[in-house]
């Protein structure tokens, strides 16, 4: 419960700081220190959007899999040394 209030917390965070506008770089010169730092954070601002989307999409996939009779069926087939074993209810 703590790691889910946890994840919740930090990605509304990130949310947060992601909502921040990009900045135009069509101002500086293109071989300029100035334009390079400026496409460098809005780079750095997309890449963080994307990682929380796959954070998020990656945990409703555990929750699925989690609520599903899967997870009983993988636990008792790692729990198994043999094939009868694992056939055996």
């Amino acid at each position: 419960m703590k790691k889910i209030i946890f994840i919740v917390l930090i990605s509304s965070i990130l949310s947060i700081a992601n909502t921040q506008a990009e900045i135009d770089c069509n101002q500086f010169n293109n071989l300029s220190k100035k334009f390079l730092d400026c496409k460098a954070k809005n780079l750095k601002k997309k890449t963080i959007g994307f990682k929380n989307k796959i954070i998020e999409n990656a945990n409703e996939s555990k929750e699925k899999i989690d609520k599903s009779s899967l997870k009983e069926k993988l636990v008792k087939f790692k729990n198994s040394k043999t094939l009868t074993q694992f056939t055996e209810k």
